[in-house]
């Protein structure tokens, strides 16, 4: 892993050391760094046991928020996340997961506690999730897995999307789970 210096990257972007310290303690807050103490600053890596547990406990937020929010949700909102959930119509078209479902459950559960998890904890996730729809199976896989919950939403079949929320946050992470997998392997 790089360690990052405050002083050598303040230099190479022509800005004070105050700044710089300001922008990590913003992405420790995001929880996308770590500050060693004097040593610096490093990418937060990744680890199976904080992934292990952080899908664990999305599983029981969200799960949380459906029950506490399904009353409030609106079909033309649904519909309208179903429609931007859409399969490429082309191989070489580039799949777009369109995740807005899960902020949504979240905002329409009305819990503040859910809401300041994902506020805290969700940052550095999201990014990895972001990255690994990248990868076009990983992103036609979470098309699919939005498609079926939200319609499960629309025909209001709650037992119905419960259980493919939660199949779609334990099973949509196969680009982690092979890098995470490589890492046993080889721990170096």
């Amino acid at each position: 892993p790089v360690v990052l210096r405050e002083e050598a990257t303040a230099q190479r972007y022509g800005v004070s050391r105050a700044t710089i310290r300001q922008i990590f303690h913003r992405l420790v807050g995001d929880g996308l760094l770590e500050h060693l103490p004097r040593r610096g600053w490093r990418l937060r890596p990744l680890r199976r046991e904080d992934l292990d547990a952080y899908i664990e406990f999305r599983v029981a937020a969200e799960r949380t928020a459906l029950e506490l929010g399904k009353h409030r949700l609106e079909e033309k909102d649904l519909r309208t996340m179903l429609a931007a959930n859409r399969l490429p119509k082309k191989a070489t078209e580039q799949p777009r997961p369109d995740g807005r479902l899960h902020a949504y459950l979240v905002e329409k559960s009305g819990n503040p506690y859910i809401a300041d998890f994902f506020a805290r904890h969700g940052k550095y996730y999201e990014t990895l999730f972001a990255w690994e729809a990248l990868d076009r199976a990983a992103a036609l896989q979470a098309i699919r897995h939005h498609r079926a919950i939200l319609e499960a939403l629309i025909a209001r079949d709650w037992n119905a999307a419960g259980d493919r929320l939660e199949e779609h946050i334990r099973t949509n992470h196969p680009v982690l789970q092979q890098l995470l997998a490589s890492q046993q392997e080889d721990p170096s």
